[in-house]
């Protein structure tokens, strides 16, 4: 947490990302120092055991090409009240996450997101994207030392929250290397 609050890349909104009322450090893990190459080393183990546990299988549309030979790239947001993501997706990865490094007590609900205040919500796709058929929505809490892994092709966003602490959580990609 605090490796990632001090960092010395950490922007406020940066331009092209989809952190609004926070901050976000450019990318951590290609020469790692400190807590984040351990958490690169934790990281790589979860996505080895997503591949061990969702072997290839050629009628799946993402699990019929797993990669060979993959490379991480990630990075890290601090979100205060207020803090969230706007639905995106993530264009260069096959498979993404999220490490929560430090999730507040007590969310409270900043507008009309209701008891899943703070959480990381999949499916809904952004407003700029037509639908006709309203999407099957997952919403996930965050915890503390979690990693949620997902298809980088997913819509995701999370919703706004109000707390006094902050929420500190680390996204990567998992990058094919052709």
């Amino acid at each position: 947490a605090d490796q990632l609050s001090e960092h010395r890349s950490l922007r406020y909104e940066p331009n092209t990302k989809p952190t609004r009322a926070g901050w976000q450090t450019n990318e951590m893990l290609v020469k790692p120092e400190g807590p984040a190459a351990a958490l690169k080393g934790l990281i790589t183990e979860a996505v080895q055991g997503y591949l061990t546990n969702h072997p290839h299988d050629p009628d799946h549309p993402f699990l019929a090409s797993p990669p060979k030979s993959w490379r991480l790239k990630g990075w890290g947001t601090v979100l205060p009240t207020h803090g969230h993501q706007d639905t995106h997706i993530h264009l260069p990865g096959w498979l993404s996450g999220v490490y929560y490094v430090k999730v507040p007590t007590d969310m409270a609900p900043a507008n009309d997101e209701g008891d899943q205040a703070g959480w990381i919500e999949f499916g809904r796709p952004g407003k700029d994207v037509p639908a006709k058929l309203d999407p099957e929505v997952k919403l996930i809490k965050p915890e503390e030392g979690v990693i949620v892994l997902f298809p980088s092709y997913f819509h995701h966003r999370t919703l706004p929250f109000r707390a006094e602490e902050r929420r500190i959580s680390f996204a990567f990609d998992v990058i094919v290397d052709h």
